[in-house]
This record gives C-alpha cells, structure tokens and sequence, in this order.
C-alpha cells in the first residue's frame, strides 16, 4: 500500500485502553514503557501524516510537471548529442597473393622467327627454374605445313641441353606441347621454314607480373600474363550488391575503373609494387566491402576469392575505452526511462551501448546519424548517467525530454518546498525520539540509510541530493535530513529549472513492483510498529494503521 493509503487508514485510529492513558497504575509494569511507546507511536502517526502529505503532493507535482507543449499537447522528445563521433579509417580488401605469383619468368610469349616461318610460335606454361637464367633455342629441323601429311622435327636446345619436339602429321595448328622445363609451345596454321629459329629467354630469379593494361583474351605478345590456368571470360561480379560486367575484351584496369565508378562505394585499383588489387571504402569507417556472385573467373584471378576485408575504424564502432575523446565514459550503468543499461568501456563500443539500449524495452530509439547519437520517443522519456558518465561523454544532458521544462504554478513549488520541510522536521524528530534506545537506534539509521542509499544509487551514510536536501544518517549528524534556507532555494530553483531531478530522485519506481523512495521508508516505519507491539504488547489499535 503508497504512503498516502496508509495514512488515510491511521486517523481512524480508536483510543488506547486504559492501561496507556496518563495516570494508570504502574502495577502492570508498563508505566514507564507506556510513555515511550505513546511518544513513539504519536510520532510515527505524525511522520506518517506530513508523509503521506508530502509524497501526495509531489505525486500531485508530477502530474504538475508533465505539462502539454504551446500546441496543447504531451509530445515525443528528442535529442542528439554535441559530441559527433568521427570515422578513422577506411575498410580495405586486397588480393591475397600477387595477381601472377610465380616466382620465375620467360619473354617473349610470341617469338619472331628469323627466317620467315609463317607458323607463328606462342609461348606459355610456367617455368620451373630448372636451366637457371638462359636463352632457349628452338630451330626447325624439318620443315614443312603445320596440320600438313608430313611430321616435323624442332629441336629446343638451353646452354648445353637438346630437348626434340617432334609434331605428328595431320596434328591441328595450336597442338601445345610442354617441354621438360615446363615452358608449353604451340604453333599456328603456317610453314616452318628449315633450320629457322626463335628465341625465348628464361629467368629463373624474376617472377611474372601480369600487365594490368592488356586484354583478358590477349595471345602471345598481347597475354595480359595472369597466372598460368587462370583465365577471366564475359560474365558479372557483384561488389556491394552492385552488378559489374566483365567482358572477355576488358582489360584488368578498365573493370577496376568500372567498380570505381559504380555505387558499390568502393574504389579499386592495382598495385604494381605489391602486383595485388586493392579494394578500398570511399566513406571512413565500418563499411562493408562484400564481393559476390562472379561468374567470369574476375575473383579467382586477381586472387580477390576468399580475401577478408579489414575492417574500417571509427569512433562509433571502437571500443569506448580505446577512443580518446570518450575518456569521459566510464564502466557502470546507465539508465534510459528508469530502465538500468550496462556500459562496459573495455569492451564495448557506442554502437554496442545504443543496441543494448534499443533492445531493452525503454521504449526509446537510439541511432547515430551524420556522426551524432541520437535518442527519440513519441512520449517523454528520461535520460540518466548514472555510474556510466555514458550521456554526458557524449555530450547529452541527462535528464526529462518530451515535456515542459519548468511547474506551470509556482504554487505547486510553494507547497513542494514547504512539505519538505515539514518532512524534514519530523524526520530529525523521529530520529531524536527517546522511545528509539528501546528499538536498537542504531540498527534502525542503518535500516533507513539503505532505503535512502536505493534512491540515490550510493553508499553513506551522507547523501546530498544537489538541489538543497541532505540525508546524514551519521550517529554524530545533528539532523538526519537537513533543508537549510539555502537548502530551500535551492529546491524551489530545481523544482523550476529542472522538476525530473526532484521527481527522480523520490518517485521513481526502487523495486519490481513500482515502489519509491516513501514506499520504502513505510515500510521501515512499519517494521518500527511491529518491533513497539513486540515489546509492549498490543496498543488498543482497531485498525492496523500500517497495514
């Protein structure tokens, strides 16, 4: 049962029996307790009264606080932080290997012949290093038509070694044949001219590299040299979700440039240092770079298939604890419409917080937009650093969005400050009340410095509510709630300038079923009734007043 419900109880309270009444012989043993226990129990009655009224009226001032907008209505609220969170690298995806890796080289791919042989001559294969850095020979011993009725002899020598390819009669034009340095010959539709000759160097120190600039279907002298079994054919890749045509005639730059210049937001270029493409974000950040569904080989041969982005940093997506500018920002919790949320700096991002957040049923929005926080709702909602400092690292002031700012009646603020302070005169009474050294007083400020320690999320035993009122539960503290003058100006200004830290502070919800701060304290006060009764034995009451 609130406050106010107990107390409409206690003024139906009957007489005491006469044993308690003045003048009572002291025969039964109660003459002295009795007093003790009426001054207590008058006291209780007088604390739960003034209580009751002062939690009534600030009830009355919540009503009071939620006010309509000029537009005659309670309205949503809104609010994005000062602080806008600032994108510090770009994600990235490279090839993971050079375009062609192999470790040894051969040029030319397409040999001239010196002697006028019309049978063009195409080099290709890998070569394995085996004759060391040389010039290959390779002279026509017998002539004669590729394709023709005769077979033909070449003979392929390398410093001091003879290799023979002999080429069957009727054998199609292009017929590759690999020699045992892994070097693959062919010849095209032609003659081939006796004791003509070409010449392929080798270089068993120099690796491959592809040209960026020649055509995917290049031959011979125009091979864009991908690596030996790759080939790029007409087809699409996807980057982003973004289609990229990819034509056999295309050369490795111009599809780059094509990805470039498409939405995918990605720039993509090659790399002659490194010979690897490179994938980069326009936009700084945690960015995705997604490639997908290629059906031209594009992937597989500029060795992009199965390369993993390195993600883009930013100040929304870092760790808080790692970024400078929210060194202001501390592990504990925070809380959104009352609701508590976890912040913990060495691991989480904003990011991470404001999903917490969204998925906590506060019944807010929280979002980054253009690099700021933002916090919406279509009804009025309370924001709260709490142990975090979470808001205020961002630049957001905690407090009530969505209402008015101000009480409309300075009335309301007139009769708030005045039952303060009536409270806080009943409550140094209570806690200087005679009849307290038969109820362990000691116990019992530990018990109510608690309840007061839930509302103000902290330990004591003083607590100083910053807007004029004082608890200290010190057993040197003259008055357990002190509301000086000043203590009182200050509350009128708070209840002015800001009405959700007074309403936070007392009225909002301890416990899962919705009490505060003056539910909390009945229900010490209660327990002080049971302890009275325990001692002194029922007190003529025939309504329970705290039940």
């Amino acid at each position: 049962m609130s406050v106010s419900g107990i107390i409409s109880r206690a003024l139906y309270q009957t007489a005491l029996p006469a044993v308690f009444q003045a003048g009572a012989s002291s025969k039964t043993g109660f003459g002295s307790a009795r007093g003790s226990a009426l001054g207590l129990q008058d006291s209780l009655v007088d604390l739960y009264r003034i209580g009751g009224r002062l939690a009534a009226k600030i009830r009355q001032m919540q009503r009071a606080f939620e006010v309509p907008f000029a537009s005659g209505r309670v309205g949503g609220g809104k609010v994005a932080s000062g602080l806008v969170l600032q994108p510090v690298t770009f994600t990235t995806l490279t090839g993971t290997a050079e375009v062609n890796a192999t470790p040894t080289s051969f040029s030319p791919f397409g040999p001239s012949w010196k002697r006028g042989s019309t049978a063009a001559a195409t080099a290709t294969g890998v070569y394995d290093g085996s004759d060391g850095t040389a010039e290959m020979k390779v002279h026509v011993v017998t002539g004669g038509a590729v394709g023709g009725p005769a077979p033909l002899l070449l003979r392929v020598t390398v410093n001091s070694d003879v290799e023979n390819i002999s080429i069957p009669a009727l054998a199609p034009p292009g017929t590759p044949f690999t020699l045992s340095n892994g070097i693959v010959l062919s010849f095209g539709a032609g003659n081939l001219a006796r004791n003509d000759e070409i010449s392929i160097n080798l270089n068993s120190t120099v690796g491959s590299a592809v040209n960026p600039d020649l055509q995917f279907d290049g031959t011979r002298n125009s091979y864009p040299n991908f690596e030996y079994g790759s080939a790029i054919t007409a087809g699409s890749l996807q980057v982003n979700g973004v289609t990229i045509d990819v034509s056999a005639s295309d050369t490795l730059n111009q599809v780059l440039s094509r990805i470039t210049a498409s939405s995918a937001g990605v720039s993509a270029v090659f790399d002659p240092g490194t010979e690897t493409v490179r994938l980069s974000a326009t936009t700084a950040g945690a960015l995705p770079i997604v490639l997908s569904n290629d059906s031209s080989g594009f992937l597989a041969a500029t060795k992009l298939a199965g390369a993993s982005a390195v993600t883009g940093r930013s100040e929304q997506t870092d760790v808080i604890g790692i970024v400078p500018r929210l060194s202001g920002i501390s592990t504990g919790t925070i809380f959104v419409n009352r609701v508590p949320i976890a912040v913990n700096v060495g691991v989480d991002s904003v990011e991470d917080v404001l999903g917490r957040i969204n998925n906590s049923g506060a019944g807010v929005v929280a979002s980054i937009e253009d690099g700021k926080v933002q916090v919406s709702s279509h009804s009025p909602f309370t924001l709260d650093d709490g142990t975090s400092g979470f808001w205020a690292g961002l630049g957001i002031r905690a407090g009530q969005y969505g209402i008015s700012a101000g009480v409309r009646s300075g009335s309301a603020v007139d009769q708030a400050v005045r039952r303060m302070r009536e409270f806080a005169a009943l409550m140094n009474e209570f806690f200087k009340n005679g009849g307290l050294s038969e109820l362990r007083s000691g116990n019992l400020r530990n018990r109510f410095m608690s309840r007061t320690a839930e509302a103000f999320r902290t330990e004591g035993p003083r607590f100083d509510s910053g807007f004029g009122i004082v608890f200290d539960f010190d057993a040197d503290s003259e008055d357990v709630l002190a509301l000086s003058a000043e203590g009182e100006q200050e509350l009128r200004d708070a209840l002015v300038s800001n009405p959700q830290k007074v309403k936070d502070l007392f009225l909002r919800s301890l416990t899962a079923t919705g009490q505060d701060f003056f539910d909390l304290l009945g229900q010490e006060l209660h327990s002080v009734q049971n302890e009275i009764i325990d001692r002194f034995g029922a007190i003529g009451l025939n309504l329970d007043i705290f039940a």
